[in-house]
């Protein structure tokens, strides 16, 4: 049985955190995190990511039992670019389709993934990326 998931609710969701982030509300990051929400896209629990100003690790074999412990239905990915710009690297774009084809085998689906700059957030979903 396929699962639904309240796409309209996230989508505004998602453009509020990107208007808190840039007007320095509640809800930053300093690196990267993974924002979990339910079948209903109610908001469970906040994954920080381990990383760098280079780059953000992500270990599956940590990631995904932790994933199937909750009713984990979707995920936005966030992280910052300490550069200030927020606009996706060559790499950011290829690992997020990986990422979202690998969350696809376990039933999660990738709702967006926030790249955060001073001031700024670029949205894959909205940009057509994922």
């Amino acid at each position: 049985m396929a699962m639904s998931i309240a796409l309209p609710l996230l989508s505004s969701m998602v453009n509020d955190i990107v208007a808190d982030d840039a007007g320095g509300q509640t809800g930053r990051i300093e690196l990267g995190a993974l924002d979990l929400y339910d079948a209903h896209g109610l908001f469970i629990d906040r994954i920080a990511l381990a990383g760098d100003r280079q780059e953000i690790v992500i270990d599956l074999r940590h990631l995904v039992p932790r994933l199937l412990a909750y009713p984990c239905a979707c995920i936005i990915l966030r992280h910052r670019h300490p550069s200030g710009l927020a606009t996706p690297s060559h790499s950011d774009i290829a690992t997020t389709r990986i990422f979202a084809d690998l969350l696809r085998l376990i039933g999660i689906h990738l709702h967006d993934h926030l790249i955060e700059g001073a001031g700024q957030a670029f949205s894959f979903r909205a940009e057509g990326l994922i």
